[in-house]
């Protein structure tokens, strides 16, 4: 076993990558976390509560070994942190940015 660095940005928090997923096939790997801002003052999760979080995508060719970091493919409402409203202050949630706009959420099932 070996430890790697999947992201470090001076300045930066990443977290919650277990709340985002990981998933795997072969020597494929990607992960999904959420990107801040660090604050000493953040408590708990030393994070900046009055910035926003972005959603994150780690990607993984190579088993692991080296990896790509971008914000995640998809569309969120106010291209906000998905899952991150409970790491800001109030009013910069997800559900904040909505403002009227229609958003259809879906769920996978299998029996």
């Amino acid at each position: 076993m070996r430890q790697v660095t999947v992201y470090r940005e001076n300045g930066r928090y990443a977290g919650w990558p277990a709340n985002y997923g990981i998933w795997s096939w072969g020597n494929e790997i990607v992960l999904g976390f959420t990107l801040g801002y660090h604050s000493s003052a953040g408590g708990f999760h030393t994070r900046d509560r009055s910035r926003p979080f972005v959603g994150m995508q780690a990607r993984s060719l190579d088993g692991g070994e080296t990896w790509d970091v971008q914000p995640t493919p998809c569309k969120a409402p106010g291209d906000r942190g998905l899952s991150a409203d409970e790491h800001m202050n109030a009013g910069m949630g997800v559900g904040d940015a909505l403002d009227g706009e229609r958003y259809i959420a879906a769920t996978l099932w299998r029996p």
